[in-house]
């Protein structure tokens, strides 16, 4: 990545305006669930605002754009019939429609080169001040704002609950795209990602939140994997790079029992007997929830309430909250014809953001926004659902930034082959 481009004070107000969103936008998003909706809103509309006054629909006509405004239609059409509370069934299945338009607003924001390049320095500024908040808060049991651990091993970071690492996981991979378009020599880069993999690891595990540590190995292997796969001289590196991971999480495994034995040994044990663990007796809630309306679902948002009024989990002493599972969750409130539209955009998606890098052979770059999907939009949710607010604002920043770099960096690579 070339140096910063300078950006004139006399630049138009509304590209000035633009440029100081883009630079508050990520500690936005990582400072408050208001933060992050507001900021999502605005920019969405704004986007839309600009496109409607250019009469420029372009973008609408992509597919997975197209099946996302067809999820949104069935899901209002189906909870207006079968919702408890039918308006507010109705009215979330419109909101959603605000994170693909989100997303298409970032991608269309970041092929500015000023825009692109200050949002991700602050991005990497304000995601690294989030990983030594929680270091400080592991060795002093504090963090800087005052906020205690929460039980044994979990850290809340400058949350009041264990958040930081489910947001960190979503952050990471966006971060690591300044290792791939830095100017630096390959072999340099390629080691400071290594070297940035195992701080998030160790940082990760210090959290005590297993499934942002395991996504973010899922979402490094990703990574890996394509680098191996299109560049064979690298797969002696990466193997090291895996080795040295490996090694690290034995390490603190070994110095902190209890950290190992949350990272590993409670996953294990959960692996083994999961139709009995908390995350099979919610899985088995959610599978019952779907039953009882397989083909419809109950409408959008209704799924708590539907699930504590069948008393599904109250029979084991639990709650209902979320079923922990995205595919389960859109299964239960659109039904299965509300799941294939689901999954069908999300397909559409994956295609429109992967194939251009594919085919002009850009295999980091590829395995790197691949990463970013991955851990997006994983079947396994921990914490907080993917329909929440929050969450949903730094799932489709991913999303946003994926779709940028794809359009960008693909059309480029393309050219330069065609040249």
């Amino acid at each position: 990545m070339s140096a910063f481009p300078t950006f004139p004070i006399t630049a138009p107000i509304p590209m000035r305006a633009m440029l100081l969103m883009m630079v508050c936008l990520p500690g936005c998003l990582l400072a408050s669930r208001t933060l992050a909706d507001l900021s999502v809103t605005g920019l969405s509309l704004w986007f839309l605002w600009q496109r409607m006054h250019r009469a420029d629909w372009q973008w609408l006509r992509a597919p997975w754009c197209l099946t996302a405004v067809g999820f949104a239609a069935y899901a209002g059409f189906i909870s207006l019939i079968f919702s408890l509370h039918p308006m507010q069934s109705v009215l979330y299945s419109l909101f959603f429609l605000r994170w693909p338009l989100y997303a298409l607003a970032m991608a269309y924001w970041l092929q500015t080169p000023s825009l692109r390049h200050y949002f991700m320095l602050s991005l990497l500024i304000v995601t690294s001040s989030l990983m030594l908040d929680c270091v400080w808060q592991f060795w002093h049991g504090v963090d800087v704002l005052g906020h205690p651990i929460l039980g044994q091993h979990r850290l809340t970071g400058p949350y009041s609950a264990p958040l930081p690492g489910i947001h960190l996981v979503r952050m990471v991979f966006i971060c690591n795209l300044g290792c791939i378009f830095l100017q630096r020599a390959f072999k340099i880069r390629l080691f400071m990602q290594a070297c940035y993999f195992l701080i998030v690891l160790a940082v990760l595990m210090l959290t005590g939140e297993r499934m942002a540590l395991w996504l973010f190995i899922g979402g490094a292997a990703c990574i890996m994997a394509s680098l191996a796969w299109g560049e064979a001289q690298l797969r002696r590196p990466l193997f090291w790079t895996t080795v040295g991971m490996t090694l690290l999480m034995a390490v603190l495994a070994t110095m902190m029992p209890s950290l190992g034995a949350r990272a590993i040994g409670s996953v294990w044990d959960k692996i083994s007997h999961f139709s009995q663990s908390d995350y099979g007796l919610v899985f088995r809630a959610a599978i019952a929830v779907w039953q009882q309306a397989p083909w419809f679902g109950h409408g959008m948002h209704t799924y708590r309430e539907v699930c504590d009024s069948m008393g599904v989990l109250t029979r084991w002493g639990m709650q209902c909250t979320h079923p922990h599972q995205l595919y389960l969750l859109v299964a239960a409130e659109t039904g299965l014809i509300g799941l294939a539209l689901y999954c069908l955009m999300l397909i559409l998606m994956f295609r429109a953001i992967l194939l251009p890098l594919y085919q002009t052979k850009q295999w980091w770059l590829m395995g790197n926004v691949t990463a970013i999907l991955f851990v997006s939009f994983f079947p396994l949710i921990g914490g907080i659902s993917l329909w929440n607010n929050w969450v949903a604002a730094l799932t489709w920043t991913g999303v946003g930034v994926a779709l940028a770099f794809s359009q960008h960096y693909g059309l480029a690579g393309q050219q330069c082959r065609q040249g």
